[in-house]
């Protein structure tokens, strides 16, 4: 079958190869699916551009998919051959941790994923296991569906890592995909919205605007005096940090929440050691909270957000492709021309 391959340790050694067709000939934990979309992420633009570990070469990158169940054996969870589906990015977990026990397999420390050192879906076929599908309902379409992954992960530092009243202020730091879908989910619970971006989020300011962000701030100019000014020197209840790679958010959040407010960080820190002016955080009686990927229970409920038409997400999808188109692909990207490609195999 065909495939976007990781060929080599080196940066940016992707090409379209043929590569063994998935098997699982009597399992019982496993189905193969029919990639129709996988999404492009931000992680796999930096798997693209970093030095990796020889030992995960050959490999396949690609976690935020959709298709249609191609074989399967019998199974608890009722997953047929011909059902449109999705998947969460999970492959493997210990199953025998506490937070697995407890549902939040999420955060065990042995999870392994789909696309990050394990066969991911840049393909035409991917093997799954099936405790990990959701099948999707009529009204959800297989291009919003590989959108549910990021949508995921906004809905658990929103929604169950977070508390968002109507008409409390809420800050977002980015307007990637992860940015844009919390500012959708903060106005879904109908917040005021403030988002800081780049200069360069042209794209991305028109789909805020559409989402009745209250007002967008460029990072190249002194944001944290602006939006202080226009809080009455009061600052936000909630500022989710969807940023990674740059510290100086998080020192900005700690300067811009309201006494009894909370930082959620999604983005991944750039250094280990951070440095914090904690006497602030103290002071001011912050609530510093982190929010990492989802579990079966966050992906049905984004589900259920897409069926009942809660929110749209459709806006957010630039572009489809044929994986030949890669290269074109990730470079709109990384020159933020578009948010969200989506790419196929016709195979």
């Amino acid at each position: 079958m065909r495939a976007l391959v990781r060929y080599s340790h080196l940066p940016k050694k992707l090409k379209v190869k043929n590569i063994p067709f998935p098997e699982i000939k009597n399992s019982k934990k496993h189905a193969i699916i029919k990639v129709k979309y996988t999404g492009i992420c931000g992680r796999d633009l930096e798997h693209f551009k970093s030095k990796i570990s020889k030992k995960k070469v050959p490999s396949v990158l690609g976690h935020e998919f959709s298709g249609v169940v191609k074989k399967i054996y019998k199974n608890k969870f009722n997953i047929k051959i011909g059902d449109r589906v999705t998947c969460e990015t999970v492959n493997s977990v210990c199953g025998k941790c506490n937070v697995c026990k407890n549902g939040f397999y999420n955060l065990c420390k042995k999870r392994k994923n789909i696309g990050g050192g394990e066969t991911g879906a840049f393909a035409s076929h991917i093997k799954v296991p099936y405790q990990y599908i959701h099948k999707l309902p009529k009204n959800v379409s297989l291009d919003e569906a590989a959108l549910i992954e990021p949508l995921a992960v906004s809905y658990n530092a929103l929604i169950s890592n977070s508390e968002i009243k109507k008409n409390s202020s809420v800050l977002i730091f980015g307007a990637g995909t992860i940015g844009l879908l919390s500012l959708k989910i903060a106005h879904f619970k109908k917040a005021k919205i403030f988002l800081v971006c780049t200069p360069k989020d042209k794209i991305q300011k028109k789909i805020a605007i559409k989402n009745k962000v209250s007002k967008i701030y460029f990072n190249n100019i002194d944001y944290v005096k602006k939006i202080l000014d226009d809080t009455n020197q009061e600052g936000v209840d909630l500022i989710v940090d969807t940023v990674g790679g740059i510290d100086q958010t998080f020192e900005d959040s700690i300067k811009l929440a309201k006494p009894g407010g909370q930082i959620t960080k999604i983005g991944w820190f750039m250094k280990k050691n951070v440095v914090a002016n904690f006497d602030d955080i103290v002071r001011k009686n912050l609530k510093i909270q982190g929010s990492f990927s989802h579990n079966y229970k966050i992906w049905e409920k984004c589900i259920k957000l897409l069926s009942n038409k809660n929110i749209n997400i459709k806006d957010l999808i630039s572009k489809k492709c044929e994986i030949s188109e890669w290269k074109n692909a990730f470079d709109l990207l990384t020159k933020r021309k578009a948010v969200k490609i989506l790419m196929s195999s016709n195979e």
